[in-house]
């Protein structure tokens, strides 16, 4: 069997990178665009096509220019069972190390390269959903791809704790969420399933754990600790009383948890300094 690929936008990388035994990242370009057309006569026949005209629809469509491949080799002649999981959670991990929006358009059964020669023709499919926050690309360098490979096995290790699985999937599907409202929401009901604070003043708490996480120091403790109730009430009213959050609380918010998600990860040092645009 073939392996795995998968394109991914909005990153940049020199040279190949293995990240775990037979998965790597390398230079490959995939560009992906679709424009939304109304056709306005059905087909004849179920299968068939629709007949003409054809006419575009007045929107942007989906556009996306990959220029990284994430390759998974096959083991002997088969992929794992959880090929799909380990390439989700590299991207999924990348998006959480860069704080930012990388997108993986498409995956295919053989190399884009291959593609590209024109001596092969592989099944390209759809891997993440269209996104649309903006992003400058990001470089890959070997700072990001050494933590990717150090977190890689200790996020396979975590999602089998419950609360862990739920809060890692909040906060990496923050990015699809279409209302700051939502956002919000889903950032710090992510907080909470990550450090289970206790149901008697929960906020209090979680501002605690999050000083005892993240705090350098007594003052930037404190900071943290009032930083956390005031995003945590903004977060309430969006919740109860259909506030919608300022744009930068909600970046705020953002970076708290995420920092949070890779403290959780890390089993010493501090997380890798932010970077969220």
């Amino acid at each position: 069997m073939n392996g795995l690929y998968v394109a991914i936008s909005r990153v940049t990388i020199e040279g190949e990178r293995v990240v775990a035994p037979g998965l790597r990242l390398e230079p490959a370009y995939a560009h992906v665009f679709a424009h939304p057309m109304l056709a306005v006569k059905p087909p004849p026949e179920p299968t068939a096509h629709h007949p003409a005209p054809w006419t575009a629809v007045k929107q942007s469509g989906n556009v996306e220019t990959a220029t990284v491949q994430l390759t998974l080799d096959p083991e002997g002649h088969a992929l794992p069972d959880d090929a799909f999981s380990r390439v989700r959670s590299a991207i999924s991990l990348l998006r959480l190390i860069s704080g930012l929006p990388i997108r993986a358009p498409v995956w295919s059964d053989i190399s884009f390269a291959e593609i590209a020669s024109g001596k092969a023709h592989g099944g390209v499919r759809q891997f993440d959903p269209p996104l649309q926050w903006p992003m400058d690309d990001y470089p890959l360098t070997q700072d990001v791809t050494s933590t990717l490979a150090t977190l890689l096995p200790r996020l396979r290790e975590r999602r089998q704790e419950d609360n862990f699985a739920a809060a890692y999937a909040l906060l990496d599907s923050m990015w699809w969420i279409p209302t700051l409202s939502a956002q919000m929401i889903a950032i710090w009901s992510s907080a909470e399933a990550l450090m289970q604070p206790s149901r008697k003043s929960m906020t209090k708490e979680l501002a605690r754990l999050a000083r005892g996480a993240l705090g350098k120091d007594r003052s930037d403790g404190d900071r943290i600790f009032e930083e956390v109730i005031r995003l945590c009430e903004a977060r309430g009213a969006a919740a109860h009383a259909g506030r919608e959050p300022a744009a930068d609380d909600v970046q705020a918010s953002y970076r708290i948890a995420r920092n949070l998600m890779m403290r959780s990860l890390l089993s010493t040092g501090n997380p890798p300094p932010l970077s969220y645009r």
